[in-house]
């Protein structure tokens, strides 16, 4: 469960962050690859003993970034069109010429 590391270390960032005064809300936004469920029990652990037990979480889910490799253009992540890598560049600039495809990078 990788959402106990990422908790731990959202705890501790905030914890130094607010130089461990206490913390009475926060809001925590997640992308879609995170359990909600997971990531609450996992900050409620974390969270014991530090500035931020008990504080109010509200949780919000942040949109994945997809980069183009070739151009650089971004992409929310909701774009569903993805083109498969392409091992030889002159497929990959005449794909990319067309307009029609991008080669993505996921980063968020």
């Amino acid at each position: 469960m990788h959402e106990a590391g990422l908790m731990r270390a959202a705890v501790s960032a905030l914890a130094e962050a607010t130089d461990r005064q206490r913390v009475g809300a926060i809001t925590l936004a997640v992308n879609a690859g995170v359990d909600l469920a997971s990531a609450d029990t996992a900050w409620r652990l974390a969270a014991v003993g530090t500035c931020v037990e008990g504080a109010t979480v509200h949780w919000r889910r942040a949109l994945d970034r997809l980069r183009c490799f070739d151009c650089s253009a971004e992409f929310d992540g909701t774009a569903s069109r993805r083109v498969p890598r392409l091992r030889r560049k002159r497929d990959r600039d005449r794909i990319h010429a067309r307009g029609d495809g991008h080669r993505l990078v996921l980063s968020g």
